[in-house]
């Protein structure tokens, strides 16, 4: 199975999930950043999916984000003076940790090579990121900053749904029936900015906050050791560590 991996997921074998606004790269058997309100036209979708985090301290206070968080040993950022960020980063990066065991020898150690923008930062503590990745790109607004002098945190959220297609979790062989499939995802990228304008010392985690799949199942096997799997799934955080080099603006 082909898998390229981004800041915020991984493209599972050539084939990117189903979209909301138009969040694309995907995780294990997960998704992107973005800024999703059509999630407040899924009525059959439980609140959890739908409830977005209103400050950075909500991510933290989260017990998943939290409980990712200290597992990775990652440090957040909370002043309320962050750098300026604006600009396109090239990725350098790799997986340093992921918390299901028998997932670790897969990812763990894995690159990353994917071009980050990080724009529409404002003094109200908001910030816009994309990633792009192999022609697919993530992207959307509503993103929260904090930090101090050079140090800084970028918190982001995306909700996203999934088509029919298969995927790999583990030695799992998934499957998806169209449309009934969502996840939440938080994503909160840590560092410092150097005199030269490139983002040092990163460090990033991606945690599933909650997934719901109804329709989802394990292929060739009975459909109830899916349980096991969506029970996996909830909770798992991956997280990693490298540099983002400044290459230009966004629209360059």
């Amino acid at each position: 199975m082909k898998r390229i991996f981004s800041m915020s997921g991984i493209y599972v074998n050539g084939a990117p999930f189903r979209r909301l606004a138009g969040a694309a790269a995907v995780g294990i058997v997960v998704f992107a950043i973005c800024a999703c309100d059509e999630m407040a036209q899924q009525p059959s979708v439980g609140a959890n999916l739908r409830t977005r985090f209103g400050s950075p301290q909500e991510f933290v206070q989260n017990p998943s984000i939290r409980q990712g968080l200290d597992t990775a040993g990652a440090q957040v950022n909370l002043g309320s003076n962050p750098p300026p960020l604006a600009g396109r980063y090239r990725a350098d990066a790799e997986i340093t940790s992921i918390t299901l065991d028998r997932l670790r020898t897969q990812f763990e150690g894995q690159p990353i090579r994917s071009e980050i923008c990080l724009f529409n930062q404002i003094t109200a503590g908001r910030i816009s990121l994309s990633e792009r990745l192999a022609g697919i790109e993530a992207f959307g607004d509503g993103g929260y900053v904090t930090g101090d002098d050079a140090r800084f945190t970028v918190w982001g959220e995306s909700v996203q749904d999934f088509g029919t297609q298969a995927a790999q979790l583990g030695f799992h062989q998934l499957g998806f029936e169209e449309g009934t499939c969502m996840g939440r995802v938080a994503f909160i990228l840590s560092g410092r900015k150097s005199s030269s304008g490139d983002l040092e010392d990163i460090f990033g985690t991606t945690v599933i906050v909650a997934f719901q799949c109804p329709g989802m199942y394990e292929l060739g096997a009975p459909r109830e050791n899916v349980h096991q799997v969506i029970r996996e799934i909830n909770g798992l955080s991956w997280s990693w560590a490298g540099t983002l080099e400044l290459e230009g603006s966004c629209s360059g």
